[in-house]
């Protein structure tokens, strides 16, 4: 009989840590924020990017752009804010697009060592955001100087 309730203990604790996990691992809806930039051709772009997710979750781009000479996310110091960047390719006109997302960072293993994610392995479970940046890249307009004649 000892033995019944001790399987039958050990079983429902087995089941209550598996529920627990599973709930904290589920994913929250996706944010979607498209940002329009309109630049000149060799004009450089940089913008904020609030910090999203939880505590640990990092800024990464997860779709680059085709035409850039830089594109690239960084930490801003003393900031919980990531600094993207970019500058088309030099004389590049047209249009460029950049996603940027939240990704979950490192956690602690509890045997000292990091590993991606919680349960799930670096899945990201506290709700994405991403950052759509449509970039467009224009020539100046350039005006050509026009003589009206009039006819009488």
């Amino acid at each position: 009989m000892k033995k019944i309730t001790g399987s039958l203990f050990i079983a429902a604790v087995l089941f209550l840590t598996s529920l627990s996990c599973k709930k904290e691992c589920e994913r929250e809806a996706t944010v979607t924020k498209v940002i329009p930039v309109s630049l000149k051709v060799n004009e450089s772009y940089s913008s904020q990017i609030p910090q999203t997710g939880d505590a640990d979750d990092v800024m990464q781009i997860i779709q680059q752009a085709m035409h850039f000479s830089t594109s690239k996310v960084s930490s801003v110091a003393n900031s919980e804010n990531s600094l993207f960047e970019y500058t088309p390719a030099p004389g590049y006109s047209g249009t460029d697009e950049v996603q940027i997302s939240n990704v979950e960072g490192p956690h602690n293993n509890g045997n000292g060592g990091p590993h991606p994610g919680n349960c799930n392995g670096g899945k990201n479970h506290h709700g994405e955001t991403v950052y759509i940046f449509k970039i467009t890249v224009a020539n100046p307009i350039a005006y050509k100087s026009v003589t009206v004649k009039s006819f009488h």
